[in-house]
């Protein structure tokens, strides 16, 4: 027995050829009877479909980030700073609203 107990990502030979390797996530767990070791519980699962949602995220992440800061720099260059350069809109238009209610 090599494996520690508790979680460990593995990666393995798949089948009998070497070149192609998977990932794992396995969990080893001690069995004790009266206090006495008596042996280890292990099991694996394949973590091909984890891996593939995480490379599809980042290369949506690689992408679509900079072209939506993009797209935000080109809106504000063409069309401008709306409101006062040191408050937002929204607080800009609520203070308006509050001074004619308010005088």
């Amino acid at each position: 027995m090599t494996a520690e107990p508790g979680f460990q990502t593995l990666q393995l030979p798949l089948g009998s050829e070497y070149l192609i390797r998977t990932w794992v996530r396995q969990v080893t767990i001690p069995i004790f009877e009266d206090k006495r070791l008596i042996g280890y519980f292990q099991a694996a699962v394949p973590m091909n479909s984890l891996r593939v949602n995480l490379n599809q995220a980042r290369l949506f992440l690689t992408f679509g980030v900079p072209v939506t800061f993009g797209v935000i720099g080109h809106y504000r260059l063409v069309f401008g700073r709306v409101g006062n350069a040191t408050e937002p809109p929204c607080l800009s238009a609520v203070a308006a609203i509050y001074s004619r209610c308010f005088p």
